[in-house]
């Protein structure tokens, strides 16, 4: 069962899998990193967002590395 790109749906699968799990990782090392240093700031709330911005950022990032060196494309 062949799609456009004519890859495997296995293929597919590992990739949004793989893609979904580095982008929750990222996000919540950022939120729970940003936490630590709230409490241990006591900088709350701002830390935690930097945090979570640094963590969606990266994982967006990553993602796209990811993806990228998937399909070939190694720019």
């Amino acid at each position: 069962m062949k799609q456009g790109g004519g890859g495997s749906p296995w293929r597919a699968f590992v990739l949004v899998h793989g893609v979904g799990i580095q982008l929750v990782a990222s996000i919540l090392i950022g939120l729970y990193g940003g936490r630590f240093f709230d409490r241990h700031f006591h900088t709350s709330p701002w830390l935690t967002i930097v945090g979570l911005v640094i963590g969606t950022s990266g994982g967006i990032f990553a993602a796209v590395k990811l993806v990228k060196a998937f399909l070939g494309d190694r720019r």
